[in-house]
């Protein structure tokens, strides 16, 4: 897999916006990501935008030889997000909240990214990556939506819900890479881990068994297919060392935790 990086991300993100639109920047953005305007969807997206450049004004403030920059990087993005924020959204696109997203200021981010690949770097999903990780969510969501669970129905809609919102970013938000699809399957193990500590394996919950065995399988082809080392899949403590992993990442304030889990390539 090739490796991408926050700034590079954030900057082609901001580099495939059209400027040149006469609607309202609400409008533009709910078409550009194919979600309706004020909707859920549409709010979580604008906010992880605003996340991600918040994410990146700390880690520069943070890498060790970046203190020359750093002023300059945080004034680039600050711009940048007012395109996201209510003064670029309620106004016409093109007179307003392009101007923001202007070369002057997505290029300066984009020169970070060589410099900032040193310290947070992880895998890029190409569009077959995320069409195939799509697929096995689906068939698990699925199966999962046909099969109900006697006695923990809760936990089985705890993993469809998991599962839905990791579908949801890998399909909307594509350009946030490998270190976000990892954390955000951090509630789907949560809920497979709490499904497998409440089995018993004496005949008396075939329902519960078959769920875990379906759940586990599907898990370690995503895994496999955020291109995870097979001996890292493969290995007994898998799941609780994703857990750990996922829960890491999805807190980290300088990117992506190495150790717990591998990649390949």
């Amino acid at each position: 897999m090739e490796l991408t990086d926050p700034a590079y991300e954030f900057a082609m993100l901001c580099k495939a916006i059209p400027g040149n639109n006469d609607v309202r920047g609400l409008e533009l953005m709910a078409s550009t990501f194919g979600v309706a305007p004020n909707s859920f969807e549409f709010y979580q997206i604008i906010f992880t935008i605003i996340e991600r450049g918040e994410y990146l004004i700390a880690l520069t403030s943070e890498i060790a030889g970046a203190e020359h920059v750093a002023d300059h990087m945080r004034a680039k993005v600050q711009k940048i997000m007012r395109a996201f924020q209510p003064d670029g959204l309620l106004s016409q696109w093109k007179s307003h909240g392009s101007q923001y997203l202007a070369a002057e200021n997505v290029d300066a981010i984009l020169m970070m990214s060589p410099l900032i690949r040193q310290h947070v770097s992880y895998p890029a999903l190409s569009d077959e990556d995320r069409a195939s990780l799509i697929s096995e969510v689906d068939e698990l969501l699925a199966w999962l939506t046909e099969h109900q669970l006697a006695e923990q129905d809760f936990i089985r809609q705890a993993l469809i819900d998991g599962l839905r919102q990791l579908r949801f970013r890998v399909e909307r938000l594509s350009w946030l890479g490998w270190g976000y699809t990892i954390a955000s399957l951090k509630d789907v193990l949560a809920a497979y881990m709490a499904l497998e500590r409440g089995y018993v394996d004496d005949g008396s919950q075939p329902m519960t068994g078959a769920t875990i065995k379906k759940t586990l399988e599907k898990l370690k082809k995503i895994y496999a297919g955020l291109g995870v080392a097979k001996e890292a899949v493969d290995r007994g403590d898998f799941i609780l060392r994703a857990y750990g992993a996922a829960t890491l990442i999805a807190h980290a304030k300088t990117g992506v935790v190495a150790g717990l889990l591998t990649y390949g390539g």
